[in-house]
């Protein structure tokens, strides 16, 4: 199933995932409320522009693929790239734990996979 991952992306972001917040970026109270509480099913094209601009990114930032059971798609599969990190708040908790010597070498790691 493709899931709306905004509140994760936000509070990577550095950002509070709460409805003032999205209100702020121009959204109705209600729809902020909904997207919010990860129970919405519907996401509208008009919101999903607004957000991606107004947080610098792109869908694929804000969508994520949770499998409904496990091996629903093969891992060649396009859609596995959107899975995304459960709890990424944990990265930044172990990030922050990192001496200064371990996290140089992270920082290394990181521009190798990204180029």
């Amino acid at each position: 199933m493709i899931e709306l991952y905004l509140k994760p992306y936000m509070t990577a972001r550095g950002l509070r995932p709460v409805p003032f917040t999205l209100e702020k970026m121009g959204l109705k109270r209600n729809e902020s409320i909904n997207l919010l509480r990860d129970s919405t099913k519907l996401v509208k094209f008009s919101t999903l522009h607004r957000l991606c601009a107004v947080l610098h990114c792109t869908p694929n930032d804000l969508l994520t693929y949770k499998p409904a059971v496990e091996n629903e798609l093969l891992e060649s599969h396009p859609l596995q790239k959107l899975r995304k990190i459960e709890n990424p708040e944990n990265v930044i908790n172990k990030l922050q734990q990192l001496s200064a010597d371990q996290m140089e070498e992270v920082m290394k790691k990181i521009d190798e996979l990204v180029g």
